[in-house]
């Protein structure tokens, strides 16, 4: 079944992965399902293991959620569905359609803050690239208006990965 209730969260700054700020503030909510299911989309055309996320996350009912007013249950249940995805996504985490779904996921459904260790595990594999690093700065973050992550990473360590992935 599908997703219930509200819009993108309301902070001092967008966050994003794959766009500028600026870009990213442009969007409405409709243009970034969008892009999210059709990032789903392609996955799916290679992998059928994805089809069962367009109903249960990317359905238009998404643009409605806000895990601030769900119950735990509620939360629990999309957690380990967010969980799945990621798990899923991991070995497709350089493709375009993966860091489509990411920026979904983190505008929507706010993974880097209430998935934080899973997207960790997602991207760990690809640390020496600049999508790690985009990551790992959201991360850092906490993602709205610098508010601290509960998987903090060490200081220094953003800049270390941003140099090797250059």
């Amino acid at each position: 079944t599908g997703v219930q209730t509200c819009a993108l969260p309301i902070c001092d700054r967008v966050v994003t992965l794959i766009y500028s700020e600026e870009e990213a503030a442009s969007m409405d909510e409709v243009q970034v399902h969008s892009l999210g299911l059709n990032g789903l989309l392609e996955l799916s055309a290679a992998d059928r293991s994805f089809a069962p996320y367009e109903e249960s996350l990317f359905s238009s009912a998404a643009l409605r959620y806000s895990r601030n007013l769900q119950t735990p249950e509620a939360n629990e249940k999309i957690d380990r569905t967010v969980e799945g995805l990621l798990a899923a996504l991991a070995p497709h985490f350089l493709t375009s359609g993966a860091r489509k779904v990411l920026e979904y996921l983190i505008r929507v459904l706010g993974v880097h803050r209430h998935n934080s260790a899973t997207l960790l595990e997602c991207v760990l594999p690809y640390h020496s690239t600049r999508w790690f690093v985009k990551v790992a700065r959201l991360l850092q973050s906490g993602g709205s208006g610098g508010a601290p992550s509960p998987y903090r990473l060490p200081k220094g360590a953003v800049g270390a990965w941003r140099k090797l992935a250059a």
